[in-house]
């Protein structure tokens, strides 16, 4: 039963990552996640994943980041894979094969050392000769050189991944180790600090008063929202280019910072519920809402709304757009918010963020996410003539 249903979670995995973006990175980790858990119970996943990911019927199973994912979830080991791709090589050396095997060595040997190269001697020794062969390529070249320099002086050798904690402990949930979802791509030891981006430091400044005038306006009772939401598209932040981009992408970040008003209590476990301010997160959920509202087909001549065909689907189109850009905005801080929990722990996290609000998102709190996805969901499902156009019929 167990391997039915890894066999069936590992099918869907493969499904989810064709789509780009956040969304399928998004789907990968919670899949690997829930790989990682059967195999906490049934030992025999990790060699049964090992096998689809080689003997697949096409190469699209030798994916990079869901292999990367199944290794530090320690639900495969390089013990079990080196073997496999060397026969997989011996047997298949297309570009594909062969660039996808030297990309495992130098990631998880070279980039950032997780296995010894004792694990890998098959494949090492697969990579070696075919680079023997007439015309090899120069990136196996390359990676071959730079192992021997890293093995001759002392590195490349030694790194091996830990020992995963029992799943469902403190030391699991802090890790992304035994049993959670590991880190996403790059983000192993926490998430790259960003680059210093004038232009968003500028809009985080200018944005600040909006968002405090904005939360002031959804604490009074018949307040001009529109009339807020004019204001914005005035000052140019609603454009569809990087101008508006940045606008969501601060809001969002006001939006959860503000929520979580103090991270976690000083002392407190790391498993501890820390408190969240909902208003903040309501308030920017409706806001939202009103720009989609807003984006309403242009009046003609006579002053009436346009409700030609044409004009409907281009409502649609930018409608779906803004809410496309919405939902990616959120899926990336959530990610990010994630990895920092999972590489530092929620309380280092939180202490982190209270050090850096602006460039470290708050430690990973799941119930955020949850009520703006709630609230949109809700109130784009209601009767709306403005929003029909995003409403399945």
């Amino acid at each position: 039963v167990a391997l039915s249903i890894a066999g069936s979670v590992f099918k869907r995995m493969y499904e989810q990552a064709a789509a780009v973006g956040t969304a399928a990175r998004l789907a990968t980790q919670v899949n690997v996640s829930v790989i990682a858990r059967i195999h906490s119970v049934c030992k025999k996943v990790g060699q049964f994943v090992a096998d689809m990911l080689i003997y697949a019927d096409d190469e699209r199973k030798l994916h990079e980041e869901i292999v990367l994912s199944l290794l530090l979830a320690q639900v495969v080991t390089m013990t079990d894979l080196s073997p496999r791709l060397a026969k997989h090589l011996s047997a298949n050396r297309s570009a594909h094969s062969i660039a996808f095997c030297a990309w495992l060595v130098r990631r998880t040997m070279l980039d950032e050392p997780l296995v010894a190269a004792t694990e890998a001697k098959e494949l090492l020794g697969a990579l070696a000769a075919i680079a023997q062969q007439p015309t090899p390529s120069e990136g196996l070249l390359r990676l071959l050189d730079d192992l021997r320099a890293a093995l001759a002086g002392g590195g490349a050798q030694g790194g091996r991944l830990p020992k995963p904690p029992p799943p469902g402990t403190a030391a699991a949930v802090a890790t992304g180790l035994g049993g959670g979802a590991p880190p996403p791509h790059g983000y192993a030891r926490g998430p790259p600090p960003e680059p210093h981006d004038p232009a968003l430091a500028r809009a985080r400044e200018q944005l600040a008063p909006l968002w405090a005038e904005w939360l002031g306006l959804c604490s009074q009772q018949g307040a001009n929202e529109r009339g807020f939401v004019n204001q914005l598209q005035t000052a140019g932040w609603l454009r569809r280019d990087e101008h508006g981009d940045r606008f969501l992408r601060v809001m969002t970040e006001l939006a959860i910072s503000a929520a979580h008003t103090d991270g976690v209590v000083a002392g407190a476990a790391d498993t501890a519920k820390p408190p969240l301010a909902m208003a903040t997160l309501d308030a920017y959920s409706k806001l939202v809402v009103l720009l989609l509202k807003a984006l309403t087909p242009e009046p003609t001549p006579s002053g009436a709304r346009d409700m030609s065909p044409s004009a409907l689907a281009a409502t649609a189109k930018a409608q779906l757009g803004l809410l496309t850009k919405v939902l990616g905005v959120l899926i990336t801080h959530l990610l990010r918010s994630h990895a920092l929990t999972a590489a530092h722990g929620i309380a280092a996290a939180a202490a982190q963020h209270r050090q850096d609000p602006v460039g470290s998102p708050p430690p990973f709190n799941q119930r955020s996410y949850l009520r703006l996805f709630g609230n949109w969901l809700t109130d784009l499902s209601a009767p709306d003539p403005s929003l029909d156009t995003l409403q399945p019929q």
